[in-house]
C-alpha cells in the first residue's frame, strides 16, 4: 500500500495585504472559500499517482475539491 499526499493548486485568493488580528478570521474565511487556478499542465508524477490510486480522499474545502477535479480524479470522497 502506498499513501501519497498531494497539495492543492494555487489558490484564487490573491489578497496578500497586511491585516490586523481583527481581520484575520474574515481573511481565513475568504481563503477557505477560494478555489484554485487551472494550470496549463501538472507534474507527470502527480498524474501517475492519481491514475494508480485505488482511492482519492480530499478535504471538504473548495480548493481541495477543485484540485481533485482538475487532476481528473473520476471518483473521490471529501470529508
Amino acid at each position: 500500500m502506498e499513501i501519497s499526499l498531494i497539495r492543492h493548486g494555487i489558490t484564487t485568493c490573491t489578497d496578500h495585504k497586511s491585516i490586523t488580528y481583527k481581520e484575520f478570521t474574515d481573511w481565513v474565511r475568504q481563503y477557505d472559500d477560494s478555489g484554485v487556478f487551472e494550470e496549463d499542465n501538472y507534474p507527470v508524477e502527480t498524474g501517475r499517482k492519481i491514475d494508480k490510486a485505488a482511492f482519492i480522499l480530499t478535504s471538504d474545502l473548495k480548493r481541495s475539491i477543485e484540485s481533485a477535479k482538475l487532476l481528473n480524479c473520476v471518483q473521490f470522497v471529501y470529508v
